[in-house]
């Protein structure tokens, strides 16, 4: 799996570009929200994006601002709360010290260009000089003729972890300082320095190969889904078992119904894949006094060799959606959740066990169905082959039918028609059970072929058009 994207580079000088927006210097952003300054009149204000098709802007006082602005450089310091409206739709955002307490670490020996300590650790004197002496390890890198190269080889974990997180804070450094000298109106190009870009490509590869040698990793995961708990579309793995279950404390702290998974180095690289799989973008390693740093997931490679690569959106779209409801989020709360999920369940295929018999002279297909309680039967259906091939009815339905068996393909139209027959005595679908155990069906099921009219009829989508 491919954790690292190509860099767009100016062949001239090597240096990396990034296309920004003018006018504003972004303090925080997430998969959903954003916070930035307007420099042309100084004033602070929030975005939601995607909101009702576009996005919805609204002005925050300074108090505010700066909250966001240190929320987007120390992870777990501040508790983040999204407010839907009536239409389903993230309405409001807020944010909050995740601890109350007075254990604040002394700022003495914090600078701007040193890592910053989450009010909730109290930092003794040998701490903070390991904490002062990782930012000289990332000053030594960057300065160096080689990027860091020579000094990656040798180099902790902790050193190299830094070193990515100080190198992601410092390309932001360069892009807000950019903004603030740009020209009102006129298109902003960002080159990063080459030994920026190179540094943080030195140390990424660095950080990767140091986690893929750990005895052990500590992945959070979702008790509603039994995948890798989605965090704004990113896994959340910690790199020490202290960093996890710190990590696990916040979330259950917040009600969240989580587990912490820890994975033994010899299943280290198919958890990182199986995060790829699960349709998360990245991952967010974290070590201690608020340190983590970002990789962005790149499944090109991954998709070209695997079938039905349109399951993956499908997978990641279902753990958001299912992850929230079974946290207590009304579902009148999620729609746009729920709508993304079935954009990507209408553009699926999946597979439903299936053996083959003698009728009669004929071959009948003989499919396998699940039962509720209430006897309702449902199309036992999964994204991917491996998580059918996983299931305890998948191996019992091959015990009962040992010869001729595979699996059958089914569009969503399929479905539906399936569905749709006169007599059938099915009910619905369920999609990957062992992971997500909720059926679609009764009444639900004449909503999702509503559903799926609106979206054939709006050019296969539910996004607003305009002229």
């Amino acid at each position: 799996m491919g954790l690292f994207g190509k860099r767009k580079k100016d062949t001239k000088n090597e240096n990396t570009e990034a296309v920004i927006n003018d006018n504003e210097i972004t303090a925080y952003k997430d998969g959903v929200f954003e916070v930035f300054e307007n420099k042309c009149d100084g004033k602070k204000y929030g975005r939601i994006l995607k909101y009702h098709g576009s996005e919805k802007v609204f002005e925050m006082s300074e108090e505010e601002f700066s909250l966001w602005k240190d929320a987007s450089d120390n992870f777990g310091k501040y508790r983040i709360t999204y407010e839907r409206d009536e239409e389903y739709f993230i309405e409001k955002a807020t944010i909050e010290l995740a601890s109350n307490g007075e254990n604040k670490a002394s700022d003495n020996e914090v600078s701007d260009k040193n890592l910053s300590a989450p009010t909730q650790y109290l930092l003794s004197d040998e701490e903070k000089q390991e904490q002062k002496e990782l930012v000289e390890f990332y000053n030594s890198a960057v300065t160096s003729p080689d990027f860091g190269a020579s000094l990656f080889e040798n180099a902790t974990l902790a050193q190299c972890l830094c070193a990515a997180s100080c190198c992601d804070r410092k390309v932001s450094e360069i892009i807000s300082e950019t903004k603030k000298n740009s020209v009102p109106g006129k298109k902003l190009e960002v080159q990063l320095p080459q030994a920026l870009a190179k540094t943080a490509e030195n140390a990424k590869k660095a950080l990767f190969e140091r986690v893929n040698k750990l005895d052990n990793i500590y992945v959070l995961y979702s008790e509603n889904t039994k995948r890798q708990h989605f965090s704004a579309g990113t896994a959340l793995v910690a790199v020490t078992k202290e960093a996890g279950e710190i990590l696990l404390a916040d979330f259950i702290s917040r009600n969240q119904k989580v587990f912490l998974r820890e994975v033994k180095n010899q299943d280290i690289s198919k958890e990182f894949a199986n995060i790829s799989m699960n349709g998360l973008r990245g991952i967010r390693f974290i070590y201690k006094y608020g340190m983590a740093a970002n990789m962005q997931v790149n499944i090109a490679e991954l998709e070209k060799n695997m079938p039905f690569p349109e399951n993956i959106r499908l997978r990641g779209c279902m753990t958001a959606f299912f992850q929230d409801l079974k946290n207590g989020v009304p579902i009148e709360k999620l729609k746009a959740a729920e709508l993304s999920m079935y954009d990507a369940m209408f553009r699926s295929t999946l597979l439903q066990p299936c053996a083959k018999k003698p009728s009669e002279g004929e071959q009948a297909i003989t499919v396998s169905i699940v039962k509720d309680s209430g006897g309702n039967a449902f199309m036992d259906l999964y994204t991917s082959q491996s998580l059918m091939e996983g299931s305890q009815t998948y191996k019992k339905f091959i015990t009962d039918n040992p010869e001729n068996y595979g699996y059958k393909k089914w569009s969503f139209d399929n479905i539906i028609a399936e569905l749709s027959k006169e007599g059938t005595l099915l009910s619905g679908f369920m999609i990957d059970k062992e992971c997500i155990p909720s059926p679609f069906g009764g009444k639900n099921i004449e909503r999702i072929i509503n559903l799926k009219k609106i979206w054939d009829d709006n050019g296969k989508t539910f996004a607003s058009k305009t002229n």
